[in-house]
Parts: C-alpha cells; structure tokens; sequence
C-alpha cells in the first residue's frame, strides 16, 4: 500500500471500524500468516506463466449449485401485489453443476457435470460433493483436453486427497509411532505423545503429495491450487454469477425438476449466455491478477 497513515484511519472509519480496547483477541481483524505465505506463492507462479509467455492454456475449474425456486427477488407488481409472478415458498431442490473453462477454449466441451442434491436439509453444498464423484469427473475432464494445460483448483476437501495420508492432531500415540516406523524414521519409545507430533509435523511436508496432482501430472498437466479463501482469482465464479442471473430470469418458463432431461435443458441454457463471453471475462482477468500486488 502506497499511501499514507492518515488515509488508512479514514478508510477504516468509512468502514465503521473504531480504535477501541479489545475484549476478544479472536475478534481482531488480521489475516494468518499461511494464507499470506500461499498468495504470495500463487501470485508470482501466475505472473511468471505470463511473463515467460508459457503457451500451456490455463484451465479454471469450480462448481456451483442453484435451487428449483431460484428466481429474481424484485419484480413489477401492482399496488395490491395482487399481479405478479409468485415465487413458491421455500428453495425447493437443488442441482450441483461443475464446469472447466480457459481462455483459449471457452467451456470444456463434455466436461460439464450436473446432478440433483439429494441432501435437501443441508444449507451447504459442498457437501453434496464427495471426493470420489469428484476424481472421476476430473480424470474424465483432463482426458477432454486436447494438450498439456495448467489446471487451478481450489482447496475444497474433495479436491485435496493426499497420496499418503499421515496421523492427524487426535490421533493415538500408537497411530503415529507405526506411521513413523513404516515411514523409516528413528524414535525412542519412551518419547511422549508431543515429542511425536513435533517429528510428525517436521515430515508433513515432505509427505503431503496430492492425488489430484499426481494424476494430472501422470497425464502431462500441471496444478496450481489458489489460496485459502481466496476465490476472486477463479474467474469462473464471475460466470456462474451470470449462469444464476439467466437462470433466475427464465425461472418461470423452465419447469425442469420433473425429470431429467428438463433438469439438462435449464443448464444448456449457459451454454448461450457466457459462451460468448468466457473467452473475455478470462482474458481480462489475467490482465487483473498480472497487477495484482503481493
């Protein structure tokens, strides 16, 4: 940040931010030093497959969801509200839709995938997605393109199986002196629990490979996974943003939740709205992350 003291203290006062004694250390606004340490890791990666002029297209991939009463929330009604289009109560069901797209191919023909939430009571749909639906899709995705690209994830649980899973933080002093003795390292048996953990911490990174990369390194792809919480640099979040306006709009003319082929008709429907415009809601977004500070 280039300017000076006082212009911060007046940003944070537009914001309704006040110097004040803090009661609660967890409420004070910072960010952790790993998310820092993981952007200032993607960022320079980005720019330097730009600045080396790497050929190697750039593949964003994400999924979203929309549910069967999805509609826009102001519309034109008379005084009485009595004429109008009448949005059930309730979201009703949900689709689950995952996509890929790149600059230099639009949306990843075939590669579109969509499926009915089954978990209606849940308020995320994440967990909807499990870690095998989601392998098999993105092997099938990579077998889809047509040379060696650089594929950009995201940290999503199912998008981050490990190779080798290690003891996690409750894991039994058993667990993790057969995790360390099949891994070849030396400890004393008479070491406390603590004293293994500190071991363990020193190898997880060393071990921490994941599958996900592996499989598309195997094919002749390369994975870059974005920062935690950092979702404005997955340009396809813009699109589904204007999948769901398209879709909110036409809600009333598509009754699709009765059977599956009207559930695809809803969704082909993207296809028209950002088809034309993936190509340069993602060229503008590499200009945007090339000028992007650390």
């Amino acid at each position: 940040y280039e300017g000076c003291v006082r212009s911060v203290r007046n940003l944070l006062k537009n914001l309704k931010f006040t110097f004040k004694k803090c009661n609660n250390g967890r409420k004070m606004l910072m960010e952790r030093n790993d998310i820092v340490a993981l952007r200032c890791k993607f960022l320079p990666t980005m720019c330097t497959l730009r600045q080396n002029e790497d050929t190697r297209p750039v593949v964003y991939l994400d999924e979203t969801w929309v549910n069967q009463n999805h509609s826009r929330s102001h519309i034109w009604q008379n005084n009485e509200e009595t004429e109008g289009f009448k949005i059930p109560t309730g979201k009703g069901g949900r689709l689950i839709i995952t996509h890929a797209g790149s600059s230099r191919f639009g949306f990843i023909e075939g590669s579109k995938f969509v499926f009915k939430c089954r978990a209606r009571n849940s308020t995320d749909y994440h967990s909807s997605m499990n870690s095998d639906v989601f392998k098999k899709w993105f092997v099938d995705m990579l077998k889809l393109l047509p040379e060696p690209c650089v594929i950009v994830i995201d940290n999503a649980p199912y998008y981050s199986m490990l190779v080798n899973n290690y003891p996690k933080c409750n894991a039994r002093k058993a667990d993790v002196q057969n995790w360390l003795k099949n891994q070849g390292v030396n400890f004393s048996p008479l070491e406390t629990l603590a004293e293994l953990r500190e071991r363990l911490k020193l190898l997880i990174p060393s071990f921490k490979r994941y599958e996900l990369n592996k499989i598309a390194s195997s094919m002749g792809h390369e994975v870059i996974r974005l920062p935690l919480y950092h979702c404005q640099y997955n340009p396809i979040e813009l699109i589904w943003a204007q999948v769901k306006s398209e879709v909110a709009k036409k809600i009333k003319l598509l009754k699709w939740w009765t059977s599956k082929d009207l559930q695809m008709r809803r969704w082909i429907r993207y296809q028209k709205v950002t088809g034309r415009n993936v190509l340069n809601m993602l060229r503008r977004f590499k200009m945007k992350i090339t000028k992007r500070k650390y």
